[in-house]
C-alpha cells in the first residue's frame, strides 16, 4: 500500500485529453503551454437594462505539450474578491509558458458554442492550482493545432465557434458596410471533400474588421486588425501555404444554408503540424479547378438590410416590455426573427454620462420608451439613433450628446427586431432591439385596428397620456392623474369589462402628460448656474379649446434648460404672429400662484418642448382628440394588473395587424374624436364598423 501511494505521488503528469470533471477531483497533473492570452473586456446589463457595468475576463488557450491538437480554454472573471489573483495570473500567464496544472476547477456555467478549441472544457483559473516549469529548451513554441475540417463543417448546426487548418483559394476585395464596417472573403480549403460529390469541399469565410481600424482601451479583447488578417491570406495564397484560422464562427439553418464569419477574437497564424505539412506538399491542392470544387451553399446577407421597407406587426411598449428578452411558448412569437412597431412612443434623452458606443466603437445605446401602455428599455443601432435624432453622422451625435442638446421628438415610430440570442455574454433568450426610428408622422393616428390589443394589456403607471391641461390632476400617489371621460365600448370589444359608464369620469396615472398648447406671451428666463436657465412661459392655453369650466384658469408653464437649447424652450410668438404653438411633455404639478389681480394660476413642470406652427396645431387637432379617445378607451379596457392569460397560437401579440410602414398603424377605419364637450349624447358610435361611416 505504502508502494502504490509512493508511485501516485510521482506519476507523470496526463494528457489533456484525460481531463474531466472525475480525473479533476483525483487530484491529478497536466502539463499545459499558454498560448495567445487575451483580455476580454466588455460591459453588461445588471439591475434593470438601462444600468451598465464594465467587466473583464482574461482568458489563455492551454495546449498539451506532448500532444499540440489536445488543447482548451482556460479563464478568470475579475471580482473584487479575486482581483489580486485576477492580475497576478495576468503578468505570469504569458505566451509559451508552461505549467503544472493540478485540483483542477471546471467551469461548467461556460456555454461550449462560443469555445473553438477541440476540447470544450473550460478551465476555472481562480480554483485551479498552477505551478510553473521551467522550459529548460529555452525558445521551443507549442501552438494548438486545428482538428476541424473543412468538410466536416457540413455537420454544424446551431451558431459554434472552431479552429481550422487550410490553405486559401482566393482573397476578394474589401467592401465596405453601414456603421463603419468592411469586410473581405477568403475562399479556404483543407482536401476534404464532400460526401454527396467527391469534390473537395470549400468555406467561404467572411472577416470583419473596423473600416477605420479604431485603436480601443481594450486592446486585448479583440482580435487582429483587419488589414493584418487580409495581408496574411494574401500571403498565404501567393506562396500556397497553410494557415490556421482561430476562433471562427459556423452555423447552418433550416434551409441548409451556412454562415461562416470572424468573430471578435479571430486570429490567424502559419499553421503548424502534421496536417500543415501534409497540405504544404500537396501540390495538386494547390491549384484546384472551379469544377473541382464545391462550395457551402450560403444564408442570405442581411448587412445591407433595409428595414424601413419591412412591414412590421403594431404593438405597444408594455406588451413588448413583457416578452423582448424571454420566451413565451407561441411558435409564432419564438421561432426565428420577428419585426415589432410602436407608435406614438415617447424617448426619454439619454444621460450625458452614459456610455453610448459598443466594443466596435459603434453607437450602440439603451433608450427608455414610453407609450400609453408603458416602459421598455430597448438598445438602438447607430443607423436608427441618428435617423431618430436627425444627426450627420455619429461624430455630431457624440458631440449633441456631450452638450446635452440631442432633439429627440416629442412622439417618435420605432421598429425593433427580436431574435433568439446569439450574444456571448447575454444570459437572455432572445435579443430585442430598435433597427429604424423617425419622428412621428403626426397625420397618422392608431386605428380602430389598433384597439383589438386592448384586452391583452395590464397598463403600468410608468407611462405617457396625451391631455389636454384642463385633463392634469395631482395626485398623492403617482406623477400625475389624467382624467378623462368614459367612452361607449365597441360590440366588437363588449366582451371585455369596460369600467364605468359612458361620460363618467375615469383616472389613468402616469408619469409624463403630452399637451398641445398655445402661447401668447414672450418666456421669461432665470439662469440657473453658470449654464443653465429656468424658463417660465404664463398665460398657457389649451390648443383644442376645450371649453370646460376650468377654461378660465391660467396655466404656468416651468421647464429648465441649458444655453445650447434655450432656444428650443422659450415660447415666444415668431414675428408677426400672434402666438407659438408647440406639444409639451408635463411632468409634475407644481403648487398654484397668484397673478397681478389674485387669480389662482395652476403651475405645470414640463421637461420637453416641440415647437409647432400654427398650421402645424390646427392640422394636429383631429388627430390628437383621436389620440384621446384612444387613451381613454385604453384604460377602460385594460386589465388594470390582472394576470395575464396565457398565450397561444389562436391569441397572442403575434395576432396584431402589419404595419406597412414607420409611423403608420394597421390599416383599418379611423378611430372617433375623443367629445371636448363630454355628455352621454356626444358618444361614439358603439360599433368599430360603424367608425369609418
Amino acid at each position: 500500500m505504502a508502494g502504490s501511494a509512493s508511485q501516485a505521488a510521482t506519476a507523470a503528469p496526463l494528457g489533456l485529453l484525460k481531463l474531466n470533471k472525475a480525473s479533476a477531483k483525483t487530484g491529478a497533473k497536466f502539463s499545459v503551454v499558454v498560448h495567445q492570452p487575451r483580455e476580454d473586456i466588455y460591459t453588461y446589463e445588471s439591475g434593470g437594462a438601462a444600468k451598465k457595468n464594465q467587466g473583464s475576463t482574461f482568458i489563455v488557450t492551454l495546449v498539451c505539450p506532448e500532444e499540440p491538437s489536445h488543447y482548451l480554454q482556460g479563464q478568470i472573471r475579475k471580482s473584487k474578491k479575486n482581483e489580486a489573483l485576477y492580475e497576478g495570473l495576468k503578468k505570469k500567464m504569458k505566451q509559451g509558458a508552461r505549467f503544472t496544472m493540478s485540483k483542477v476547477g471546471i467551469d461548467e456555467k461556460q456555454k461550449t458554442k462560443f469555445v473553438s478549441c477541440p476540447l470544450k472544457i473550460v478551465v476555472d483559473l481562480s480554483s485551479t492550482k498552477l505551478e510553473a516549469v521551467l522550459n529548460i529548451m529555452g525558445n521551443d513554441v507549442v501552438q494548438p493545432v486545428p482538428t476541424a475540417t473543412i468538410a466536416g463543417s457540413s455537420e454544424l448546426t446551431g451558431n459554434q465557434y472552431f479552429d481550422v487548418t487550410a490553405l486559401v483559394a482566393e482573397v476578394s476585395d474589401i467592401r465596405g458596410h453601414a456603421n463603419d464596417r468592411s469586410s473581405f472573403i477568403v475562399k479556404i480549403h483543407d482536401g476534404t471533400k464532400d460526401p454527396a460529390t467527391g469534390k473537395v469541399k470549400v468555406m467561404p469565410l467572411t472577416i470583419y474588421f473596423d473600416t477605420t481600424e479604431v485603436v480601443r482601451n481594450d486592446k486585448t479583447s479583440a482580435g487582429q486588425p483587419g488589414s493584418t488578417m487580409k495581408a496574411l491570406a494574401e500571403e498565404h495564397l501567393m506562396n500556397q501555404t497553410p494557415i490556421s484560422f482561430f476562433c471562427i464562427s459556423g452555423s447552418q439553418d433550416d434551409d441548409k444554408k451556412f454562415s461562416f464569419q470572424s468573430t471578435r477574437h479571430t486570429l490567424l497564424a502559419p499553421a503548424v503540424g502534421a496536417k500543415a505539412e501534409e497540405l504544404k506538399n500537396a501540390v495538386a491542392l494547390h491549384h484546384l479547378k472551379e469544377d473541382e470544387m464545391e462550395v457551402f451553399a450560403l444564408q442570405p446577407a442581411t448587412s445591407g438590410r433595409d428595414w424601413s421597407a419591412e412591414p412590421a406587426k403594431e404593438t405597444c411598449c408594455h406588451l413588448l416590455s413583457s416578452f423582448a428578452r424571454t420566451a413565451t411558448g407561441v411558435p409564432a412569437i419564438d421561432e426565428g426573427e420577428t419585426i415589432w412597431q410602436c407608435n406614438w412612443v415617447c424617448i426619454a434623452e439619454p444621460p450625458q454620462d452614459q456610455e453610448i458606443k459598443n466594443q466596435f466603437n459603434h453607437l450602440w445605446l439603451p433608450l427608455t420608451c414610453r407609450d400609453e401602455t408603458g416602459t421598455v428599455v430597448l438598445y438602438i443601432t447607430e443607423k436608427a439613433v441618428l435617423s431618430l435624432t436627425n444627426a450627420a453622422d455619429a461624430t455630431e451625435f457624440e458631440q449633441y450628446h456631450a452638450e446635452g442638446r440631442l432633439r429627440i421628438p416629442v412622439f417618435a415610430s420605432i421598429k425593433i427586431q427580436r431574435r433568439r440570442s446569439k450574444a456571448e455574454q447575454s444570459d437572455n433568450n432572445f435579443d430585442c432591439y430598435i433597427v429604424d426610428a423617425a419622428e412621428q408622422d403626426m397625420q397618422n393616428t392608431p386605428s380602430a385596428s389598433s384597439i383589438q390589443l386592448f384586452h391583452m394589456i395590464s397598463h403600468s403607471e410608468d407611462c405617457v397620456l396625451p391631455a389636454t391641461l384642463a385633463m392634469i390632476r395631482r395626485s398623492e400617489h403617482y406623477s400625475l392623474l389624467v382624467e378623462y371621460q368614459a367612452q361607449a365600448v365597441p360590440e366588437e370589444l363588449s366582451q371585455s369589462a369596460s369600467r364605468g359608464e359612458t361620460g363618467s369620469s375615469q383616472k389613468r396615472p402616469c408619469t409624463h402628460a403630452v399637451v398641445l398648447v398655445r402661447s401668447t406671451k414672450r418666456s421669461r428666463c432665470v439662469q440657473q448656474g453658470e449654464t443653465g436657465y429656468m424658463v417660465e412661459t404664463d398665460d398657457v392655453s389649451d390648443w383644442l379649446q376645450t371649453h370646460s369650466a376650468e377654461e378660465s384658469c391660467k396655466y404656468k408653464l416651468v421647464s429648465f434648460c441649458n444655453l445650447d437649447n434655450l432656444m428650443d424652450f422659450k415660447l415666444d410668438p415668431q414675428k408677426g404672429e400672434k402666438c407659438q404653438a408647440a406639444l409639451v411633455s408635463v411632468t409634475t404639478v407644481l403648487d398654484d400662484e397668484k397673478d397681478s389681480a389674485g387669480r389662482s394660476v395652476k403651475c405645470l413642470l414640463v421637461d420637453n418642448v416641440q415647437q409647432l406652427t400654427s398650421a402645424q396645431a390646427d392640422a394636429l387637432c383631429p388627430q390628437y382628440r383621436q389620440m384621446l379617445y384612444h387613451a381613454a378607451l385604453a384604460g377602460q379596457l385594460s386589465r388594470k394588473g390582472e394576470k395575464r392569460k396565457e398565450w397561444s397560437n389562436e391569441e397572442s401579440p403575434a395576432k396584431a395587424k402589419m404595419c406597412k410602414q414607420l409611423g403608420r398603424s394597421p390599416t383599418g377605419p379611423p378611430l372617433p374624436e375623443y367629445p371636448l364637450v363630454a355628455s352621454p349624447g356626444a358618444s361614439p358610435s358603439a360599433s368599430l364598423a360603424a367608425v369609418g361611416a
